[in-house]
């Protein structure tokens, strides 16, 4: 999620390939592919859970409930995304952010340029759709809960991998730890109009250290999976 005048970056290792979006977050672990489509082991970043899909798709979709956030002591926040990743970081995203117990909103973000959409709350589920072409990114949002939609077009670029899931928020000495909630569900997931679970994703666990703070589930039924909140911790500065 790129806020604060920070940019996130992302590299993770599928398959040997490595996808660059910048923050780099530590991959301990190259997931192979499984019989039913994904990949059985995650791998773990510093900065996302959820799923990876491998090059070669520009498009994706998914439906998520937003979850009710607990604040801390200190700094937490939650961004829950599809994230289409160029290269140099050029990446389009369309989701949902908030920062401790806060206001959800909705966001646009297309080739290093951020829109705010339409205000939603906790409980609210919501429809995510991005597609790119070298030419246009095309980005939709449905609040299926209150009808309320928003869309926005712009500039294209390459995609070399798409995320789908929670990405953290940065902060201006790190990523900042994610909000505590329980369980969050994703699904209607599809990837170039395919189900998730025939386009070999890879799932990720945000790790720190040797503790895991957000977990990816199994896809079920083929399109959808949840992700549970584990830990978080106080943000290091430097």
């Amino acid at each position: 999620m790129h806020i604060k005048m920070v940019t996130m970056r992302i590299a993770i290792i599928v398959a040997g390939i490595i996808a660059a979006a910048g923050v780099v977050p530590v991959v301990t672990a190259t997931a192979s592919p499984s019989s039913t489509g994904t990949t059985s082991t995650p791998i773990k970043t510093n900065n996302f859970a959820g799923y990876v899909a491998p090059p070669g798709f520009t498009s994706a979709q998914a439906t998520f409930k937003l979850p009710k956030l607990t604040c801390d002591t200190f700094s937490t926040a939650l961004t829950s995304d599809i994230d289409l990743i160029g290269p140099e970081g050029l990446d389009s995203e369309v989701g949902a952010f908030a920062q401790c117990g806060g206001q959800w909103t909705t966001y646009f973000f297309i080739n290093g340029h951020q829109t705010n959409s339409i205000s939603v709350n906790s409980g609210d589920t919501i429809t995510v759709t991005a597609s790119e072409t070298l030419k246009l990114t095309e980005l939709k949002i449905k609040d299926n809960t209150t009808g309320a939609t928003n869309a926005l077009s712009g500039t294209g670029g390459a995609v070399t991998n798409i995320l789908i899931g929670d990405e953290a928020l940065n902060g201006p000495y790190s990523n900042i730890p994610p909000s505590r909630f329980t369980t969050q569900l994703f699904s209607k997931v599809t990837v170039g109009g395919k189900s998730l679970g025939s386009v070999n994703a890879t799932p990720a666990n945000w790790v720190s250290g040797k503790t895991t703070w957000l977990s990816t589930g199994a896809i079920k039924g083929g399109n959808a999976f949840t992700i549970k909140f584990l830990h978080n911790a106080a943000r290091e500065q430097p």
